[in-house]
């Protein structure tokens, strides 16, 4: 990204205000939505406090910054605490970053004591003057909004309203053709993780619903990935208790998927989901300034237009086409269609496993030319009941334990 000082930026006004007004009587080439927006100056010089950077060269966009982490397995959108292809509509406090088409933000958000953070909001339709926890973070923009610079240069606006935190503010050129993170890329790499990880089967895991009061789903193996499936009209059925997500080691990377399939049910709540370790002590749900917890992702399966109520969750959750309410405490990221934050919610990005046992593109097992993956315990749906006796059986009888396969406006360059 190229910066220019800022006393540099008034020597080309005269030119670049008869050249914009060449352009505008001449020619209707474009959409005004297509046209990059540019600074607002005011007549204002820019404090050296803040940047201004269009977003105009592919190694200026998301993937090619230092905000990226390539690691996240959910690809793009695991940088993200909020991600949604529609609306967020922000009701409490939000401490993590947003990527979304359009955001209201009635409340503040960003993630605190996390030094490298940015957020891109297309359509920023509720402008809250806290748009990120630093004054270092990155606020980024599509190119139909209007940035400004406001108290003799000293700040940024955004669609009128200025920010406090952050100072530092890209935007796209043009967000048609070049967008700072290309959201139909993000939604190829959620659809294609949720499908390849609907299709895995049980493994890894005992899944225990019988006392009401004591409801849980153990990872039996604290280095592998665990993997449960059910309905949502299942976990609606049990959204009156909470249900315990066991067997984790803070020092092992164990994980558990759950599948939950939405055919047939249009709205539902999700019961409280907590995370504890081995030695039983809860992972809270709270602000985080490092990521490690998170080890437990929801994918919800055939979600499309199904409102989500989601309640104390210490899980990331994939719900394309679904509308989400957060009505209680939230750590981790959530990625559907409409979002409501209406309870506080923290960024805890999900940082583990989803290569299966049962991932259908696993080689074919030699022993069994028919099963694509090679699992030594599979562990039916249990349902409401209690694990069968014959399966608890045969896991006490394994000596192997369970195996993991491989699964007036005018644009200028940055201003500092």
């Amino acid at each position: 990204m190229k910066h220019v000082h800022p006393c540099k930026r008034h020597s080309f006004k005269p030119i670049l205000s008869v050249m914009a007004g060449i352009i505008l009587l001449g020619s209707h080439v474009g959409s005004t939505a297509a046209l990059a927006t540019g600074l607002v100056d005011n007549s204002f010089t820019m404090s050296s406090s803040l940047t201004y950077t269009v977003i105009d060269t592919i190694p200026e966009t998301f993937v090619n910054t230092s905000y990226y982490n390539a690691s996240r397995v959910l690809g793009i959108a695991g940088n993200f605490h909020i991600v949604a292809f529609d609306t967020v509509t922000l009701e409490a406090h939000t401490n993590g970053n947003i990527l979304a088409n359009t955001v209201l933000a009635g409340s503040n958000f960003g993630t605190n004591n996390v030094a490298n953070e940015a957020s891109y909001i297309q359509h920023y339709t509720q402008v809250n003057s806290t748009s990120g926890s630093s004054t270092t973070h990155v606020l980024a923009l599509g190119s139909e909004e209007t940035v400004a610079l406001e108290d003799n240069g000293n700040a940024l606006s955004v669609n009128g309203v200025k920010l406090s935190k952050p100072l530092n503010v890209f935007q796209d050129d043009d967000t048609s053709t070049l967008p700072f993170v290309d959201m139909g890329t993000v939604r190829s790499q959620v659809q294609s993780n949720s499908a390849r990880i609907g299709n895995y089967r049980e493994a890894n895991v005992i899944a225990s619903f019988a006392d009401e009061n004591n409801r849980t789903i153990t990872l039996t193996e604290p280095d592998e990935l665990g993997v449960y499936n059910t309905t949502a009209s299942a976990m609606d059925g049990y959204s009156g208790r909470p249900i315990k997500l066991t067997g984790f080691s803070p020092t092992q990377s164990g994980s558990i998927i759950i599948n939950i399939d939405c055919s047939g049910v249009t709205s539902f709540t999700m019961p409280d989901l907590k995370m504890f370790f081995l030695d039983g002590s809860e992972a809270r749900t709270d602000e985080k300034s490092s990521f490690t917890e998170g080890r437990v992702l929801l994918n919800f399966i055939n979600c499309i237009g199904a409102n989500i109520e989601m309640k104390i969750t210490k899980a990331s959750m994939l719900a394309l086409g679904a509308n989400v309410t957060l009505s209680q405490n939230f750590n981790g990221t959530i990625i559907a269609e409409n979002i409501t934050v209406a309870a506080e919610s923290h960024r805890d990005d999900y940082v583990g496993k989803i290569t299966s046992v049962s991932d259908p593109t696993d080689p074919t097992d030699p022993s069994d030319p028919s099963d694509p993956g090679v699992v030594t315990n599979v562990i039916p749906k249990t349902g409401d009941a209690s694990m069968p006796t014959v399966w608890l059986s045969l896991m006490m009888a394994s000596a192997g334990g369970f195996s993991l396969s491989l699964l007036g406006k005018r644009k200028k360059k940055s201003h500092r």
